[in-house]
């Protein structure tokens, strides 16, 4: 068995912050040597002071070069930062990645541990392309990202050198293993040009152990109110896509019959009217009994990997309903449970068909999804999984 593993991520928070700590502390619980190595405890924008050459780094992406056209966020000069965390990192057996800008390059992994094992669990599209960290429609990362429309005209020569220099730090590390947490985003990697020919493993990202914990007598104090909810970081993020979700509530009709539509995160105030409500953004404890209240998770975002609030709800017993993009399908269907959508009417019609089921068939419902989703993300098998990764 591995003796040391340490989990590299630029944040503690967020996506792959959040993957990192919950696979680093579920490893120590099982009385492993697993370290949490991070530039910031929080997020960028929580505390944008913590980091401030990266805040830079991440403004000037946003507002000089991004295409304001081109929705889904991009990391070119936030590729370059690096925060020297090799320093406090020591001579582990398993270097594991998550999201490394602003943390470490991949040339400093390959000169500071050369014989070192390295798995690299991938988040999103950004460490295979050129910039972006969702391609959307372009499939220009499949080979030099020439002409990237995701940036302004005058910085496409640099999204192109700085796809180049993704390929030739990866050709240098020699004890590589990649980890996707989905087959959708597995295969967008295996079709790029910086990670076409490699490896790569599926593992779901493990839940948080809080989301999976049942809570004594919730199910029986539950009212009778269908309850869907929509949850983001940012509400006004437009590759979240919101408006769809409420606009499909809306047409459905469903307050007149007294349901809820909850938006959980920054900015959904705007969104609030008849049967909506804006909760903002809710600390993990205050989400789980947000969920143990809800029967509905609605996604419709236009681009997204795995997103852990899609087994967090199901952990808490809550159904999805999700746009059929990305990785979110195959999560549904790891499930058993949930539905896919394409366009807006057909979200209308789901909600509408979920109206009209009993407050007692949904709530005969919650068991089986929160059985299956302790099976599919709990932290115990997905450590199994990484297990096999460590030793191959």
């Amino acid at each position: 068995m591995v003796s040391s593993i340490a989990h590299v991520s630029f944040s503690s928070s967020g996506g792959a912050g959040s993957v990192a700590r919950i696979l680093s502390e579920g490893q120590r619980d099982q009385g492993r040597d697993s370290s949490l190595h991070t530039v910031i405890t929080s997020n960028l924008r929580a505390a944008p002071l913590s980091a401030p050459l990266h805040t830079l780094s991440a403004a000037t992406d946003d507002f000089l070069v991004r295409n304001p056209d081109f929705d889904s966020p991009i990391s070119l000069f936030r590729d370059e930062r690096t925060g020297g965390l090799q320093r406090t990192i020591g001579n582990p057996d398993i270097i594991h990645l998550h999201g490394i800008n602003g943390a470490l390059s991949l040339g400093d992994v390959a000169t500071t541990w050369p014989t070192t094992r390295v798995v690299w669990t991938l988040h999103d599209m950004n460490p295979f392309t050129g910039a972006c960290h969702y391609s959307l429609e372009c499939q220009g990362y499949e080979g030099a990202c020439h002409s990237c429309p995701a940036v302004r005209p005058g910085w496409q020569n640099k999204v192109m050198i700085n796809l180049e220099r993704k390929r030739a730090e990866l050709s240098q590390i020699k004890h590589l293993k990649i980890v996707a947490p989905s087959t959708w985003l597995a295969h967008q990697a295996s079709r790029s040009s910086a990670m076409r020919g490699f490896d790569i493993e599926v593992i779901p990202n493990p839940v948080n152990p809080q989301f999976t914990a049942e809570e004594p007598g919730t199910d029986s104090e539950r009212d009778k109110t269908l309850r869907i909810v929509v949850i983001a970081q940012n509400l006004m993020d437009p590759v979240k896509d919101v408006a769809t979700a409420v606009d499909a509530f809306t047409r459905a009709g469903l307050a007149s019959s007294g349901a809820e539509l909850v938006l959980v995160g920054k900015g959904g105030e705007g969104y609030s009217g008849a049967g909506i409500r804006a909760a903002g953004a809710l600390p993990s404890l205050d989400l789980r009994q947000l969920l143990s209240q809800c029967d509905v998770l609605v996604l419709s975002s236009r681009a997204e990997n795995a997103p852990l609030v899609i087994a967090e709800a199901a952990s808490a017993g809550v159904l999805p309903i999700v746009r059929a993009v990305g990785g979110m399908p195959e999560m549904v269907a790891l499930l058993g449970h949930g539905h896919t959508f394409v366009a807006s009417a057909d979200l209308e019609t789901l909600l509408i068909k979920e109206s009209k089921t009993t407050p007692a068939a949904r709530l005969k419902r919650r068991t089986a999804l929160r059985s299956k989703a302790q099976a599919v993300w709990g932290i115990d098998s997905v450590i199994a999984l990484y297990d096999k990764v460590y030793g191959s």
